[in-house]
């Protein structure tokens, strides 16, 4: 026999070999980990494997409250205008947007690291936000009281929070004379 096919095809099986050996002697606690890291990405902790290497994390939006639904008689959005079902100008709708701000992180008196996230209202003009009644931000629902309604113009409708992840963000705007709100969203990331 020609050893030299051998010797290379036995190198080869080594690796495989031993890291199925070393699954099945550790199969339950390996189990058991891979259980965990799902667990924890579920509730919406981040995982990163390395300084730069992979990194998981559960992206998910809101679920925001279902638009009304146009009755069969009714005629269904065809342009800007119509969207929401409102009369509040194009204008307004595409010119406000949310903004946030991230504190260095700080680990609190229960030793998990938090950060202070700012988050608030801004417009291409000024005037429009002088237009605007209340804000009400939508958190992620794992914070204490997710719902939060902004009232002071003076601070741009300001929200401050303390977070341990990122998390997707929605606003009701409010604005005066008008009953459907601007529905804005904000993917609030720690970059």
């Amino acid at each position: 026999m020609n050893m030299g096919v051998w010797i290379p095809l036995c190198q080869s099986l080594v690796w495989p070999i031993f890291i199925g050996i070393v699954i099945l002697c550790f199969r339950k606690r390996i189990s058991s980990l891979l259980h965990t890291i799902v667990d924890r990405v579920e509730k919406g902790d981040s995982l990163q494997l390395g300084s730069g290497g992979i990194s998981i994390q559960r992206k998910e939006l809101l679920k925001l409250p279902a638009q009304e639904k146009p009755d069969e008689g009714k005629k269904v959005a065809t342009k800007d205008s119509d969207i929401l079902a409102s009369d509040i100008p194009v204008h307004l709708l595409n010119s406000m947007y949310i903004i946030h701000q991230i504190s260095s992180p700080r680990v609190d008196n229960d030793g998990l690291e938090r950060r202070v996230v700012r988050v608030y209202l801004d417009a291409d003009n000024e005037d429009f936000l002088d237009r605007v009644e209340r804000v009400e931000y939508h958190l992620h629902p794992t914070f204490p009281h997710p719902i939060r309604v902004m009232t002071n113009r003076e601070k741009n409708f300001e929200l401050l929070t303390r977070a341990w992840g990122q998390f997707n963000l929605s606003a009701n705007v409010y604005v005066k004379g008008h009953k459907k709100p601007i529905i804005l969203m904000r993917y609030i990331n720690f970059h």
